[in-house]
């Protein structure tokens, strides 16, 4: 697969090469990548925030998907978000109903 360190984490596929995290969602063709120190400064500062609170924090990289952690409760979840919007295709659903 890729570099050092690959491990799946909530049906993402993680790893670092070169000095950058990758972070892969192979279902979705979603790939979000990000330089080792900011990753881990970023991701410090999205557990600090969500701490005491529920919510999401965006955590953006160089790469045009950007890392998503979600806490509700005590569960914190991982997702990708592509740059494509999905509005106008839940809208028409909606109405379809």
């Amino acid at each position: 697969m890729g570099g050092n360190n690959e491990t799946k984490i909530s049906g993402l596929r993680f790893h670092e090469n070169s000095g950058m995290v990758h972070i892969h969602d192979d279902s979705k063709s979603l790939k979000f990548s990000s330089k080792v120190g900011d990753f881990k400064t970023q991701v410090k500062s999205a557990f600090e925030s969500l701490k005491d609170n529920e919510g999401i924090v965006k955590i953006e990289g160089s790469s045009s998907d950007t890392l998503c952690l979600c806490k509700m409760g005590r569960s914190v979840n991982a997702f990708l978000l592509g740059s494509k919007s999905v509005k106008t295709d839940i809208e028409s659903f909606a109405r379809s109903l």
